[in-house]
């Protein structure tokens, strides 16, 4: 009887425990209502110079902008398979315009992520648009 005792005192102790280790729902991360974006995306459709290869390559970059939306970070998330083509896009990048993400009305720093697709064939060479995403409701 004394071990049940002993027994049932340890699992309310550990339920206890583990209650109070539970986050709770006012520690939740505050939820982007937009991320960061590209102003004019224009900026990102230049092909690198002397780069001849016919193909097509995806590269995927993330990107972290400030609330006053200057670019703070950028690197490659997914690379193409051609580090000119890579790095051809981090520059290009580089030279964009951004708006800061949103939370509650306020401008916040925020990581964001696009995909940029190289394609060229003999007849053309072209960089195709990104999918823009709609702001979360």
């Amino acid at each position: 009887m004394v071990k049940l005792q002993a027994l049932v005192a340890s699992v309310l102790i550990w339920n206890a425990a583990l209650a109070h280790c539970q986050p709770s729902a006012a520690a939740a991360p505050p939820v982007l209502t937009m991320d960061p974006r590209i102003v004019d995306q224009t900026c990102l459709d230049a092909w690198p110079n002397g780069f001849t290869d016919h193909g097509r390559w995806v590269v995927r970059l993330m990107f972290s902008v400030s609330a006053q939306g200057e670019l703070l970070d950028a690197r490659v998330s997914r690379a193409s398979g051609s580090v000119e083509l890579d790095q051809a896009s981090l520059e290009n990048l580089k030279r964009c315009t951004f708006s800061p993400g949103w939370v509650g009305g306020q401008p916040v720093a925020a990581w964001s992520e696009l995909q940029r697709v190289f394609v060229r064939t003999s007849e053309s060479a072209r960089v195709e648009s990104p999918a823009r995403r709609e702001p979360k409701e």
